[in-house]
């Protein structure tokens, strides 16, 4: 089965128009005839039945046939991380924490991180294809980068609020013992770790250190491990 994606979907739509990119995907690429079923999300959890109906040159219409809602995850997981030098290592974890089943990512620029900005609209092209592919009908949030310190001053409401260090001076508890809790967040560092002076202002802000393990991760694969991780452990 192919999914497709539209944001421009309400209560009141009896059909769906598709547009550029998922237009041509459905036309072209998969050449889908008229009064084929056609799935379509609209990354809010619903999943809709639709049958195409007419194609024009810029656009396709689809007639909602069925609408089934898909509940949303009780225990939501975040995660807040520093873009990576290599852009394509950070398309990486994009496209796996979205498959795996993520709910927001909050990109932060720390003191030691190397990339300073990251470009958003492609950010979500890879969330969206990587819903789609995955059969998934909650498209993740993602957010404009933001600076370490702001970030942690004012944070999303989350119930339980870690940052990732090795460093034994903040006592670390394994993330194991953590992981699957509901409506978690969890601060990754670059490639350089978090500073001393981040690591205080976390505990500060009452974010619990926890270790990944003795194995120094790569950034991507540090985020990657923990939304794997959390889904397999959800309490």
């Amino acid at each position: 089965m192919n999914l497709f994606y539209s944001k421009d979907i309400n209560e009141s739509s009896k059909e769906i128009f598709l547009r550029d990119q998922e237009h041509r995907h459905l036309v072209k690429s998969l050449r889908i005839d008229i009064n084929e079923i056609v799935f379509i999300t609209d990354g809010k959890g619903n999943k809709y039945e639709t049958k195409l109906v007419e194609k024009e040159r810029n656009k396709s219409k689809l007639e909602i046939i069925n609408k089934l809602t898909v509940s949303k995850k009780k225990s939501e997981f975040s995660i807040a991380i520093s873009p990576t030098k290599k852009s394509n290592r950070f398309e990486w974890f994009l496209e796996k924490v979205t498959e795996i089943g993520i709910s927001s990512i909050y990109p932060i620029i720390c003191d030691h991180s190397e990339k300073k900005s990251l470009n958003i609209n492609r950010a979500k092209k890879i969330l969206i294809s990587s819903m789609k592919q995955s059969l998934q009908t909650y498209l993740p949030n993602i957010y404009e980068p933001t600076d370490f310190g702001n970030f942690v001053n004012n944070p999303p409401s989350k119930e339980l609020k870690l940052i990732a260090t090795n460093k034994t001076d903040y006592n670390p508890k394994p993330f194991s013992e953590i992981a699957g809790m509901d409506n978690t967040l969890i601060m990754i560092g670059p490639e350089g770790g978090f500073s001393d002076t981040e690591l205080i202002i976390a505990k500060n802000a009452k974010f619990a250190a926890v270790s990944l393990g003795d194995n120094r991760l790569r950034t991507e694969t540090a985020g990657v491990a923990c939304a794997m991780l959390h889904n397999l452990t959800k309490k």
